[in-house]
This record gives structure tokens, sequence and C-alpha cells, in this order.
């Protein structure tokens, strides 16, 4: 049973690079530090069991990444311009 567990993890770890790697780079990575720390605060407040704190965190982690990224998107040179 251990074997199949492996291979099913690995192949997931395997599905969630793939369809990650368009999004690190340009977001992921410059928000490095930030993010791991927001991370960490939510897996903190979930094993505390605040579950109310962890919920505000996750959606000021999401939105702080939605703002770096469309920040991002608005500073890349436009194809063809």
């Amino acid at each position: 049973m251990g074997t199949v567990v492996h291979l099913i993890l690995a192949e997931l770890i395997r599905q969630v690079d793939r369809r990650v790697r368009w999004y690190y780079m340009p977001i992921a990575r410059p928000r490095g530090k930030d993010a791991w720390n927001e991370h960490a605060d939510i897996i903190d407040r979930i094993a505390a069991g605040d579950a109310d704190r962890a919920e505000e965190l996750m959606h000021h982690h999401t939105r702080a990444t939605t703002d770096f990224y469309c920040r991002q998107l608005t500073a890349a040179p436009r194809a063809g311009a």
C-alpha cells in the first residue's frame, strides 16, 4: 500500500509542477519571501484552530498575489509595441 501511495504522490507532484511552472518565474519567485511568510502564517492559524483568521490571511495572500500579478502585467512590454 505504501508504494502505491508514494507513486500517487509522486505523480501529483509532477502534475502540480507542470501546472504552476508558468506561474513560478514571473510571480512566485519575486514574491518569494513574502509569500512564504504568508503561507506560514496561514498554516500557523490553521494549526491553532483559528479558521476565521486563517481565512482572513488567505484572502490577504490571494489579493497580494493578484495585485502583484496585475502590476507585472501592466509593467510588461507588449508584443509588437
